[in-house]
Formats: C-alpha cells, structure tokens, sequence
C-alpha cells in the first residue's frame, strides 16, 4: 500500500475539492452552513506541524452560557449543517465538552463534531460523549511507532493514545451505538513509508462502515503562515480558491469571531459573538469586505489570506473509505440503519427546503 497509494488517493480527489471550492463564490448563505465553536485554545501537546508554540493569544475555555447563547442561536437557522465543537486546542480539556453536546443535540444540530488526539480520552468521557449524542469524531494520529508518533505529538504517550482510542471503539460497540462515526487521520508526509501499511493494518479492523467510518489522508499546510516550512507553492490569484468566508464561521473561545481555524491566533476579528450575533456578524462590513476581496481575486490583500496556502492546493484532505477496505462489522442492525439513513434523508429534504426559501426571500429583502 504505502505513501504512494496515499499520495495517489489525496491527488485523486484534486479535481472534485476544486469544484468545491469554486462552489463558495456564490452569494453567502443567509447564515453559515457549518459553525466552529472553538471550547478551547488549550493543548497538552506540542506537534511539530501546528503552532501552537507561536500562538500569543490568551488561552481558556468557552463558558457555558456563552456556548448556550451561540448554539441557540444555530438552532433557529436551518442553514446550520454542522456544528464543530473544536478549535485550535484540544477539546477534551473542556470538563463541559459532554454537556454542550448534550444541548446541542437537544436543539435539533444535524451534525456534532471533534478533532482530537484521543490522549486524553478516558473511559468515562468516551462514555459520555458517545452518550450525549456526538456524531462524529475524528483522530489526529501520525505514526505507528513511539518513536515517529512521540516525535511528532510531542509532551503526549504513543501506548496511552493508542489504549485509549481501542477502549473508545470497544465502549461504542458494547453500547451498540450508531454514533459517533469515526475517521482516522494520517498524513504521509510525516512517517517512514511502512509506517501508512501499518496505520491502516491495525486501524481498520476497529473501523465500521455501518456507522460512517473512515480513513482521511491529510497533507500539511502552514498554518496561514504559522508553519512556514510547510508552505505550499502559490497559485495565481485567478486560481485561489476558499469557500471559507461564505460557508463557515469560527467563534473563538473568548467570542470573538475570526474568518476561518487557519486563524489560530485571532489577528483578523471581523465581531464579537458576546456583543452581536452570529447573524449581525455574518452580514456585517468585515465579512462583507473579506468575501468581496475573494470574488475579485485580491486575496493576497488580506494579509491573513495571503500567507495561506490551502486556496493553493487542491490536496488538503481526502475521505478514503472505500481505498482502504473498510467494512460492515454487523453491530449495528440493517433495521436500524435503515431507519437512521431513512431519518437522515427526510432531516436533509426539508432542511435544503427551508434554506431555498428563506435565502429567497433574504435575497428579496
């Protein structure tokens, strides 16, 4: 298998993730499609491919009311397809992370989502989180010895991380749980060749394709200039694509709003979730401005922007679940996944409905 079945599969996935990404040009959505929450900008680790050692802004921890405020908000809006309760820390730190799943859930969000390690996933969280309702997680793991996974997830245990997301899987089963799905992250560019063989080898028998999961091969990128070695080569103005500004929104853990998670450090504010609305927010002249520089092809002047390398490659991350064998594991009954993918279809159908009509009549308005 190796990096170069990887590579093959991420250069693969080129064209589609530029169609994608075209696809943000056109007018925003009356709200964002996908909401990152950010709980924390506090992390244990020190990976060699993230910034957090360059990163001056204050770390915390989103408060509970403040979290409540924002997620109510979502619900109000169909628009909302995912709500990311992560940002540039790891959330596992935020002793609240089961409840605000809980509450999300409770408020009709379609889709819950985490990144993390898993280096601090205990028994009783995974309980926990599986319980409140989470539907997907996904693991950031590169390398499959101690000595390649400890070298790049500095300050964390290669036998811990690996302990613990066994026991996730092993909890999720004995639950008979649907959710959460998981992906398992890898990059090829920061391990020895066989190090991809073995990756997929001791993950895959855990992996189940009833319940959604999947391998996702990621490349690097810079971190919008955090990680400069890193730093893909520029494309031309005319070729820089970012659905980003459109789409998405980021609330940092203190409220503020920031464009994307390329900005782990907060430099481009564009509100401020604790004195205006996500909606105010998403329609006010900074954003208004941002999207206007990308539909023009002057996003190299927007500092931020300019120093980011994901509009330049197509390459980023590709889903591989087929590529990689993943199979049905016969836990989750065919009635219930029926009965799950039945409910997922009409929850699509008349939240796409609501969004055609209320963007049309915003776009009236």
């Amino acid at each position: 298998m190796g990096n170069e079945k990887f590579s093959h599969a991420i250069k693969g996935g080129a064209q589609w993730v530029r169609a994608h990404y075209k696809a943000g040009f056109a007018a925003p959505l009356r709200f964002p499609r996908v909401v990152h929450i950010e709980n924390t900008n506090a992390c244990p680790a020190r990976c060699i491919m993230c910034p957090m050692d360059t990163m001056r802004r204050k770390t915390g921890i989103m408060a509970f009311d403040l979290f409540e405020r924002l997620i109510r908000e979502c619900a109000r809006y169909p628009e909302v397809n995912e709500v990311h309760l992560h940002g540039f820390g790891e959330p596992l730190l935020d002793r609240d992370l089961p409840a605000k799943v809980r509450l999300a859930k409770r408020l009709k969000i379609p889709y819950t989502y985490i990144v993390t390690t898993g280096f601090l996933l205990n028994e009783n969280l995974a309980r926990d989180l599986i319980l409140a309702g989470l539907d997907g997680i996904k693991f950031s793991f590169y390398g499959m010895t101690p000595q390649t996974y400890e070298r790049v997830h500095r300050n964390l245990q290669f036998a811990r991380t690996v302990q613990n997301i066994e026991r996730f899987f092993e909890i999720r089963d004995q639950l008979r749980a649907a959710n959460p799905s998981v992906r398992m992250q890898f990059t090829p560019d920061l391990a020895p060749r066989e190090e991809a063989e073995m990756f997929v080898a001791h993950w895959r028998p855990y992996l189940d394709a009833d319940r959604g999961d999947d391998f996702y091969v990621t490349g690097l990128h810079s971190w919008a200039g955090g990680k400069p070695e890193y730093r893909a080569t520029q494309a031309p103005p005319n070729q820089r694509y970012c659905p980003l500004p459109f789409k998405d929104i980021q609330v940092l853990w203190d409220g503020r709003v920031v464009p994307c998670c390329f900005d782990y450090d907060g430099e481009l504010v564009l509100g401020d979730a604790t004195r205006n609305t996500l909606y105010e927010i998403w329609h006010s002249p900074p954003y208004e401005a941002l999207r206007r520089a990308w539909r023009e092809g002057r996003s190299y002047e927007v500092p931020l922007c300019a120093r980011c390398d994901a509009p330049d490659r197509a390459d980023i991350a590709l889903r591989t679940a087929g590529a990689y064998g993943v199979e049905s594991r016969g836990i989750v009954s065919p009635a219930r996944r029926w009965l799950r993918a039945t409910l997922q279809r009409i929850t699509r159908a008349r939240r796409l409905a609501l969004v055609l009509l209320n963007n049309r009549l915003y776009a009236r308005a």
